[in-house]
C-alpha cells in the first residue's frame, strides 16, 4: 500500500517551530535596526506587521476548523487590529505627541510604533508554536482522555451553580452601592474590598468555564436557560458599574468553546463579534454618562481603539523615559512579581508601608505620578521595554505568545484536570491582561488553577462518596459491583 502524501496542513506544521523561531530573530533585528536608525522606522513596522499576517496566515493553515480559538486566532488578530496597525497611524502624530505628565515633557518616538509592531510579532511567532490539536473532530476531548475520570458531574455543576449566584448577587450589590461616576477612584488603595472583587471576577470566570465543561455531553453550549441566566447576570451587574472587562470576556469564553464544540456557524459567529463590539461601545457611553446614539461606524471603531489606548500610551512614555530619565530595571519587576503572587493583603501584614516593585508601580515611579485616584493601566509591552529595553519587549511578546501554546496544548473540552480549563481562562481575559503587568498575567492564571483544582476535588470526593454508597450490598438490591467506574450526569 503506498504511503500517504502529506498534505499542506502536516507540512506546515512539521516547519512551524524554525519558521516561528525565524519570526522571532528577524523581527528582533529589524525592531534593534530600527531603534538606533529612525528612518529604518516605518519600514520596520510594515516587516514586523507582515510577518504577524504571514505567522496568522500559517496558523489558520494549521489549525484549520479551531483556526479563532486557538491562540494564533482570535488573540493574534486582536493584536494586529487593535495594537499593530494603529501603530502605522503613530507616525501622523509624533509631531503633536508632546504632552506633559508630572512635570515631564513627554515627546513622542519613532521607537514608539516599532515597540507595539515588535510586541505584535512575536507574540504571532510564540503562538505559532501551538500544536494542531482534534484531528479526528468527533473527539469529546483534544488529548483522548476516557470519558469517566472518577469525578462528580452533578456535585460540580451544583458548584458551579451556586458560585455564579454569589458573584452575581455581589456585582449586584456593588452596582446598586456604588455610582459609576466614582468608578476609578482610589485605584492605588488595596485593600480586603477590593482584593474581593478580584476573587470574585476569578470565581465568576471560573464557574462560567466549569459549567460549560460541564455540559460537553449535551448537544447545546449549557445545559439549561436557567445556566444562561447564571452565566449572563454577573455579565450584566458587572457591566452596570461601568467596567467591560468581565463581560467582554465572558462573551469571548463562550464564543471560544462554541467554536471547539463545533457550534458556532457563520451567523452564529457574525452575532458573537458584534456582541463583543456593542458591548465594548455601550458600556464606554453608559459610564461616559452621555446619550446613546449610534454615531456611525467610526465612534464604534474609535471606542474598540481606546479598549488599548493604554498601552500604547504607556508604552509612548516608557519609551521616551527609559533609559533617558531613568535606567532599565533589568527585570526586578517581574522577580517582584513572583515575589508577590500571594493576595495583597496578606503582604501587607507584613509589609504594611512597603512600596512594590511591579510593572505598575515601577511605571508611577518613572513618571512621578502619585495620584491615588486616577491611573493609566499599564502594558506587558512597557514593562517588557522597561526592563530590557527592545530585547525585553521580544521576551514578552514571545513569552506570551508561547504560554498560549502550552495552555493551548492542555486544553480539554471536558472539565478532567485543572491546567485543562486555564487556556479558556487566558483566551477570554486577554483583551485585558495586556492592559495589565506581568503580576496581574501570573495571578489571574495562578488563582484560576487553584480554582479549577478545588472544583475537581469537590467533585472527586463526591464520586468517591457515592461510588462507596453504591458498593454496600442492600437487601432486595443487587451490589454494584463497576461502581467505582460509573459517572454521574445530570438528568
Amino acid at each position: 500500500m503506498p504511503a500517504k502524501t502529506p498534505d499542506e496542513k502536516s507540512i506546515l506544521a512539521s516547519i512551524r517551530v524554525p519558521i516561528a523561531v525565524t519570526i522571532l530573530l528577524a523581527s528582533f533585528v529589524f525592531a534593534m535596526s530600527a531603534s538606533t536608525r529612525p528612518s529604518l522606522s516605518y519600514t520596520a513596522v510594515v516587516f514586523l506587521l507582515g510577518v504577524s499576517i504571514i505567522a496568522i496566515i500559517m496558523g489558520a493553515t494549521i489549525q484549520g476548523h479551531f483556526f479563532l480559538a486557538s491562540p494564533v486566532g482570535i488573540m493574534a488578530l486582536y493584536l494586529l487590529a487593535f495594537t499593530g496597525i494603529p501603530a502605522l497611524t503613530e507616525f501622523d502624530s509624533l509631531s503633536d505627541s508632546a504632552s506633559v505628565l508630572s512635570g515631564y515633557f513627554i515627546v513622542g518616538s519613532a521607537k514608539t510604533p516599532v515597540v507595539l509592531a515588535l510586541f505584535v510579532a512575536t507574540y504571532c511567532a510564540g503562538a505559532l508554536l501551538s500544536p494542531q490539536k482534534c484531528r479526528n473532530f468527533n473527539d469529546i476531548t483534544f488529548n483522548n482522555q476516557p470519558a469517566s475520570l472518577g469525578l462528580s458531574n452533578s456535585a460540580v455543576v451544583r458548584l458551579g451553580r451556586v458560585a455564579l449566584v454569589v458573584v452575581g448577587g455581589y456585582f449586584t450589590l456593588t452596582a446598586i452601592t456604588r455610582d459609576v461616576s466614582s468608578r476609578g477612584v482610589g485605584q492605588v488603595i488595596y485593600n480586603p474590598t477590593a482584593s474581593l472583587g478580584v476573587a470574585m471576577l476569578i470565581v465568576g470566570f471560573g464557574s462560567t468555564i466549569v459549567l460549560l465543561q460541564s455540559s460537553a455531553s449535551y448537544s447545546s453550549l449549557l445545559a439549561s436557560r436557567w445556566e444562561w441566566f447564571l452565566v449572563l447576570w454577573p455579565a450584566v451587574a458587572h457591566a452596570a458599574t461601568g467596567a467591560r472587562h468581565y463581560a467582554a470576556g465572558v462573551v469571548i469564553v463562550i464564543g471560544v468553546y462554541a467554536i471547539l464544540r463545533g457550534r458556532l456557524r457563520l451567523k452564529s459567529f457574525v452575532v458573537w463579534l458584534s456582541s463583543i463590539v456593542a458591548l465594548n461601545w455601550a458600556v464606554e457611553i453608559y459610564r461616559s454618562g452621555e446619550s446613546f446614539s449610534l454615531g456611525g461606524v467610526g465612534a464604534l471603531w474609535d471606542s474598540l481603539l481606546r479598549t488599548t489606548e493604554s498601552v500604547r500610551g504607556t508604552t509612548a512614555v516608557v519609551v521616551s523615559l527609559v533609559p533617558q530619565v531613568h535606567p532599565f530595571y533589568g527585570g526586578s519587576t517581574i522577580i517582584s512579581s513572583v515575589g508577590q503572587v500571594i493576595p495583597r493583603p496578606l503582604i501587607r501584614i507584613f509589609v504594611p508601608d512597603g512600596t512594590y516593585g511591579t510593572g505598575s508601580y515601577a511605571f508611577r515611579e518613572v513618571t512621578g505620578f502619585d495620584d491615588p485616584n486616577q491611573g493609566f493601566g499599564f502594558s506587558l509591552p512597557a514593562e517588557g521595554y522597561l526592563n530590557w529595553g527592545v530585547a525585553g519587549v521580544a521576551i514578552a511578546g514571545f513569552g506570551v505568545g508561547c504560554l498560549s501554546a502550552i495552555l493551548w496544548k492542555r486544553l480539554t473540552i471536558e472539565l478532567t484536570v485543572a491546567s485543562g480549563s486555564l487556556y479558556l481562562m487566558f483566551a477570554g481575559y486577554f483583551t485585558f491582561m495586556i492592559r495589565a503587568d506581568f503580576l496581574s498575567l501570573l495571578k489571574w492564571l495562578v488563582y484560576g488553577f487553584i480554582y479549577f483544582a478545588l472544583v475537581i476535588s469537590v467533585g472527586r470526593r463526591a464520586f468517591n462518596r457515592n461510588s462507596r454508597y453504591l458498593s454496600q450490598p442492600k437487601s432486595g438490591e443487587l451490589t454494584a459491583r463497576n461502581s467505582s467506574h460509573a459517572r454521574e450526569f445530570r438528568p
